[in-house]
This record gives structure tokens, sequence and C-alpha cells, in this order.
């Protein structure tokens, strides 16, 4: 995106943006039950919600035209950036909630550090 005169740019010459546009896509997943677990063995189960809200950040270049084909449960696996976030509670917004806004935190300063890695420039 090009600055046109703003935060004191002066408008002077094309400042393009370094940052290269992106894509977050995510999915959640809800079940209606909180699963005591002892590795991958449920022990008991017990009333309220488990939800795992999965995401990726996909960055504009990697968005072939076959990519943008898959449903976006397939984006998500597809990408190399992919994380997910399991949050268990009695209240479902608050489950619903909290993993969304931690898998999409996370997801954002992983990007976002691994391009100013590359880039030297931040989000």
């Amino acid at each position: 995106a090009e600055v046109a005169g703003l935060f004191g740019g002066g408008g002077g010459g094309d400042v393009s943006d370094p940052v290269e546009p992106f894509t977050l896509y995510g999915e959640v997943f809800k079940k209606y039950v909180i699963e005591v677990l002892q590795g991958e063995k449920i022990l008991s189960r017990k009333k309220g919600f488990t939800v795992t809200t999965c995401v990726s950040t996909v960055a504009a270049a990697e968005e072939s035209p076959a990519f943008n084909g898959l449903p976006v449960g397939e984006k998500i696996f597809q990408s190399p950036r992919n994380l997910c976030v399991k949050q268990e509670s009695q209240d479902l917004a608050t489950a619903c909630s909290a993993a969304c806004s931690s898998a999409c935190e996370r997801s954002v300063e992983e990007y976002n550090r691994a391009d100013q890695d590359l880039t030297g420039l931040a989000l």
C-alpha cells in the first residue's frame, strides 16, 4: 500500500508498505463436554465446553489458485504456519473467546516474527 502523506510523510514520492499482505484462516471446533485425559486415554467426562481453534497465517504470495480452491479447513493444515489452541470452560462464550483470541494473537505474532527476521521490518 502506498503512503499518501500520512504520519509526516509530506506526500512527496512513493513509499510502499514493505509488509506483505496476509490472510488469517481459522476454524473453531466445539465439544459440549470436558474430557479428563491421561495421555490420549479418556478417564472421565464432566459438564462444560471444550473449544479448539485452529488458525494459519498465509502470505498473499502463497495463495495460488489451487490453494484458494481448498475449503478453509484444508487451507489451515496446508499452511506451514498453523496452530491450534484448546480452552475449557463452564461457559461456551468464554471458551470460544479465549481460544479464538489466543490462537489468532499467537499466529499473527509468529507470522510477524518470521517476516521481521526476513525483512527487518515489523507490522
